[in-house]
């Protein structure tokens, strides 16, 4: 129990490093040799995303180095560990075997698929991973565009903030468990009411947001091309959309998507940095002296109504705070129920069938939940793009969002998968009842059955030997030993609460000290 989510908390310290080293990098201009003329808030600002790959590349070469100096053939494993093999397990010597070995196999996955607690669990694995994924991946590029906040403020916000409340989580939903042992039924049905707080606090995330951008001009998009941005008072200009250059009329409220678009005829610049537009149609005659980095407060002191060059802030959008803090009280919900699920997830399936069980579900993940998520969430971005690079008559990134729609169908999304898996878990909750040996550890009857079998080997076939309470004593009165060491009754007693003792075909109860055979 304590491994698994030691585990957890340690898988989480990837994305957590990876979103701060994104955050460091994208504070740096894309080209370290220029000097930036633009602010980290301008939609066209591109850090320098190729970073992370050097010093992420120089980490991996420096810790692969230690990996040479493994030997070329590893140790055999000790002559205990190697004496005996699992009742149910056939080592193929002959092709027949082999057929069986097949055979074995399919016989196998079919019996997961009878597993009725399996089935329930392995459907909502598979639906809860693309409401999870999908909403990580795309959840710092929905905080740069709903928020208006830079790529650098957006990966902080995401990483450290966010997965310091997951890994709090882990940690107390794997104490909570060592600490008060709940039932199978309990641990499932506390899933259960976390996932349906989640999908509360998700709807509740589709309501916050800030102000979206009041684009000037009507937006034309051609499926397979780029966008165009109509304006009867600069049309003669024809502008494209080529260049995002946002100029903001704080009279109207209103952003034109160039000095193009809002008909500016004329501009001049100085050395310093000011940019002087004139004539511009589409504004109010007003003089508009710009001077890049300055911001709209400053600007409107100097000259009441005058555009400047950037979005339409207006006051500062604190909603972000509200939406950081949600969000990490529903990563923390989530996280507690983490060590208890997979904890189901092992007990459902006997020993034997926990290898298959797992590789049947990692299987499964890299068809239906690694290939969807990024086309699904990917989609919805697309979708809600309002204005379309035209590169060469092709789309090519998007400029500016539609943020309500973003913001509904993001997180509506989101709250369909995950209402679709809580559907399934209702079922896992019915039947986990039925599971046994939560707390216990698997490994003990099967340690104890490799005894039996190197006590037996090693006594030889002439002697009586059998394993009481884990120790090789002489074998009852009575008791036959057969040809093939026991086989499936010798598993079948040995898995039994009251026997302690096993021989062959036989088992002694400890209490009533009969033989059963």
């Amino acid at each position: 129990m304590q491994a698994v989510a030691i585990f957890a908390i340690l898988k989480l310290a990837g994305p957590t490093l990876g979103y701060a080293l994104g955050s460091l990098c994208l504070r740096y201009y894309e080209d370290p040799r220029m000097a930036p003329v633009l602010e980290r808030t301008d939609p066209r600002w591109v850090g320098a995303w190729w970073l992370g790959y050097v010093v992420l590349g120089a980490c991996l070469a420096v810790t692969a180095l230690p990996i040479l100096f493994f030997p070329r053939h590893l140790s055999p494993q000790p002559a205990a560990q190697r004496s005996g093999t699992d009742s149910s397990t056939k080592v193929p010597t002959k092709k027949g075997d082999e057929a069986e070995t097949k055979v074995g196999f399919w016989c196998s996955v079919r019996s997961l698929f009878r597993n009725p607690a399996y089935v329930f669990r392995l459907v909502y694995w598979l639906l809860a991973s693309n409401a999870n994924l999908g909403h990580a991946m795309m959840s710092s590029k929905y905080v740069e565009v709903q928020f208006r906040t830079s790529a650098s403020q957006a990966s902080f916000l995401i990483g450290p903030v966010l997965m310091i409340t997951n890994v709090l989580g882990l940690g107390v939903g794997g104490l909570a468990l060592h600490a008060f042992r709940p039932r199978p039924r309990l641990v499932t049905l506390y899933t259960t009411l976390c996932d349906v707080l989640r999908l509360a606090c998700l709807v509740a995330c589709a309501f916050i947001g800030c102000e979206a951008v009041r684009l000037a001009g009507t937006v034309t998009t051609v499926a397979g091309h780029g966008s165009s941005i109509q304006l009867a008072c600069s049309d003669s200009c024809n502008c494209t959309t080529r260049h995002f250059q946002p100029l903001c009329d704080p009279v109207n409220r209103t952003v034109f998507f160039s000095p193009c678009h809002a008909g500016c005829t004329k501009f001049s610049a100085t050395d310093s940095g000011e940019v002087s537009f004139d004539e511009c149609s589409c504004l109010p005659n007003l003089p508009s002296q710009l001077q890049r980095g300055q911001q709209k407060e400053q600007l409107v002191q100097a000259d009441q109504g005058a555009p400047y060059l950037g979005l339409c802030s207006g006051d500062t959008c604190s909603n972000v705070l509200a939406f950081i803090a949600l969000s990490s009280l529903v990563g923390f919900i989530a996280r507690t129920t983490t060590v208890g699920h997979t904890i189901v997830g092992l007990r459902c399936v006997s020993r034997e069938e926990k290898a298959m069980a797992l590789g049947v579900q990692e299987g499964l993940s890299s068809i239906f939940t690694y290939i969807p998520y990024p086309i699904l969430y990917g989609a919805i971005f697309d979708s809600s793009c309002l204005v379309w690079e035209d590169k060469c008559g092709r789309p090519g990134v998007c400029w500016i969002y539609d943020a309500d729609r973003l913001r509904y169908t993001y997180h509506g999304l989101s709250v369909a998968i995950l209402l679709s898996a809580i559907l399934f878990e209702v079922g896992l909750v019915y039947h986990s009842g039925r599971l046994a040996d939560f707390y216990s550890d698997t490994t003990t009857k099967a340690s104890q059955k490799d005894k039996l079998i190197t006590a037996e080997a090693a006594a030889g076939d002439s002697e009586a030997v059998c394993l009481v309470d884990g120790s090789a004593t002489e074998r009852p009165a009575g008791c036959e030993k057969t040809e093939d060491g026991g086989g499936q009754e010798d598993e079948d007693l040995l898995n039994g609460e009251d026997h302690h003792a096993t021989c062959g075909c036989c088992a002694r109860d400890s209490k009533d000290q009969t033989s059963i055979c």
